[in-house]
């Protein structure tokens, strides 16, 4: 679903550039903005890292944007192989993130 123009929150690409400066901020961790492509596995989350030793792996969505069957399987084998995975509105503030990214919420 495509976002109306009323939607006045960040597209994925403001909010990622906003979130990776946050993210990079915090100490022990290690973030990567993944750009798809044409030879790029498909479903791969946009953003991976790795906070204290454990993987990551965030989807990013504008409000009400739903995640693809694709992207809910590949975040779902990466919590299986046991990575810490979440899908964010680009509405949420990036402090949202970085808390559940806090050594408490690990």
């Amino acid at each position: 679903m495509s976002p109306s123009r009323s939607d006045k929150s960040p597209t994925e690409a403001q909010y990622a550039t906003k979130l990776l400066a946050a993210l990079r901020a915090m100490p022990e961790t290690w973030v990567f903005k993944v750009h798809g492509g044409p030879y790029q596995q498909r479903g791969i989350p946009d953003i991976l890292g790795c906070r204290r030793g454990r993987l990551f792996a965030l989807e990013l969505k504008r409000r009400n944007a739903e995640i693809t069957p694709l992207q809910r399987a590949t975040l779902l084998a990466v919590y299986d192989a046991g990575g810490l995975t979440r899908v964010y509105s680009t509405s949420v503030p990036v402090e949202v993130v970085q808390e559940w990214l806090s050594p408490s919420a690990s």
